[in-house]
């Protein structure tokens, strides 16, 4: 007995030296979790058979021996259902830093098996994002100041030392920005992997224009151990100086009355501040804050973000104010415009103007209805789709032709009496018969000749009877035709004879 024991054991020894023993298999739940500073965390590892002893390595070079009869150690306690049912888990209460990393999971088995999952333990980056912008501006490279209208910036963003790394997203005045965006750097390069707190950074490249002046440029990061509600973002706001600008150059105002005061209100954007000119005629310049005779300017006011707007008070207004044309003269350091603004005595229009997308609604709307017609005009010259059926072209019969029928005369439908479809037809002799009278077309002016070896009757057509025109009626239609008969009578027999 002894003897097949030992060679029950070396054989095992050699299957497992050459790789042939299957090792135990051990299922560890989960193999990977992210959770915060304080939380709770409870791993199960588990195999089919039960095990000898429960060993967890842990990332800060522990090695702990847990059993449900055991008490907790650094911090770890055991979680399962028992070692005889074959499960070695274990449970950490109040998750540290030092508890960042990989856990192994070692169980006795029939031999020793082993598994491992990594825990996270998140940090939230160690301040704000660090956004700076620099820009390039009539060849000079400054990093702070004002921009001009389609200088190139070039913002930097970083978020420092958090783990994982962060996620940085851009926004200018709340809306995201998707172009002009560089590759998402680490630092150190794999830290996201080693379990290492990261540094990460992007670019931003983009020109402004005008309308850009005094928006804000924000950048955002998102983290799974930030707070609600706490402090996210670093915002620059853009300073973009241009000339006095606006959509329209020429305006009419209305509403305005004879003998009434008015006051001319523009409105225009620039930045910095502009001065108001207005030409009230015959060369008289008003600057702001100034007045000559029923005119008066006053000082402009500023409407925030780059929009001001100035007001040109006239006193008791005349006919000839509504004749003539003001106007206003902007200027700033970047440069100056002159705006054209006419008043009138009539309402404000209640429609107000077409915008761009209306008129181009209407050309559209028009070039339809004219294919519409188009289309529908080619289909009936053609007998094209729901014409198909109505197609004039008639094939003419050589009689047809000969017999005096217009063969372009468009052919007529018959129309249909349901009340003739019940009413029982009558011999035709007899109908032919009751047909001919009243409508005779025979004239009985000269006397029947008659031809040797033949009995033929002439008979004349009285074609003034005749009001309607001749009917051509399609190959597919029955046609009923009348057969006048002449009948023998006795002095015809005898004249024959």
């Amino acid at each position: 007995m002894g003897v097949i024991s030992f060679a029950l054991i070396f054989f095992m020894i050699g299957l497992k030296g050459m790789g042939l023993a299957k090792t135990p298999q051990i299922e560890i739940i989960p193999k990977y979790v992210m959770v915060k500073t304080g939380d709770q965390v409870t791993v199960l590892c588990r195999a089919g058979e039960p095990t000898e002893y429960c060993r967890i390595t842990t990332p800060f070079q522990k090695v702990i021996i847990l059993a449900p009869t055991r008490p907790p150690k650094e911090g770890y306690s055991y979680a399962g259902e028992g070692l005889e049912n074959g499960q070695c888990g274990f449970r950490i209460d109040n998750v540290q830093d030092q508890n960042n990393g990989i856990h192994g999971c070692y169980m006795g088995l029939s031999d020793e098996a082993s598994a491992n999952m990594t825990i996270v333990v998140a940090r939230p980056p160690s301040g704000l994002p660090d956004l700076s912008v620099e820009f390039s501006s009539a060849g000079n490279i400054k990093s702070s100041g004002a921009l001009q209208e389609n200088d190139v910036f070039r913002a930097s963003c970083a978020i420092r030392y958090s783990r994982p790394a962060a996620n940085i997203t851009w926004f200018l005045d709340g809306i995201q920005i998707l172009e002009g965006l560089s590759y998402v750097a680490q630092e150190p390069p794999h830290c996201n992997e080693e379990g290492s707190l990261c540094s990460v950074m992007q670019n931003l490249t983009r020109s402004v224009s005008w309308k850009d002046n005094g928006k804000r440029l924000a950048c955002v990061m998102d983290h799974f151990a930030l707070e609600i509600g706490s402090q996210n973002q670093t915002i620059y706001q853009l300073n973009v100086q241009y000339k006095p600008r606006d959509d329209e150059t020429s305006t009419e105002q209305f509403g305005f009355e004879i003998g009434k005061p008015g006051m001319i209100v523009k409105h225009v954007h620039a930045n910095p501040r502009p001065t108001f000119q207005w030409n009230i005629g015959e060369g008289l310049w008003l600057n702001e804050g100034e007045h000559s005779g029923r005119f008066k300017a006053d000082e402009a006011i500023n409407n925030g973000h780059g929009a001001w707007y100035g007001t040109l008070h006239i006193d008791s207004l005349t006919a000839s104010d509504v004749e003539k044309v003001f106007q206003l003269r902007t200027t700033n350091s970047v440069g100056s415009t002159d705006y054209q603004v006419s008043i009138s005595t009539m309402d404000v229009p209640s429609g107000g103007t077409l915008g761009a997308g209306a008129v181009v609604g209407i050309v559209a709307a028009i070039l339809i209805v004219l294919i519409i017609i188009f289309l529908v005009v080619f289909a009936r010259t053609t007998g094209r789709w729901c014409f198909s059926g109505t197609n004039s072209n008639h094939l003419i019969k050589p009689d047809e032709t000969a017999s005096g029928i217009n063969p372009y005369e468009p052919i007529k439908k018959p129309k249909i009496n349901v009340a003739n479809i019940f009413i029982k037809k009558k011999d035709k002799v007899a109908d032919d018969s009751e047909e001919l009278k009243g409508k005779t077309v025979m004239t009985d002016q000269t006397s029947p000749e008659k031809k040797q070896g033949h009995d033929v009757v002439y008979a004349e057509l009285d074609l003034q009877q005749v009001t309607k025109p001749p009917i051509v009626r399609s190959a597919d239609e029955k046609t009923e035709y009348a057969e006048i008969i002449h009948t023998k009578t006795k002095k015809d027999s005898e004249n024959k004879s």
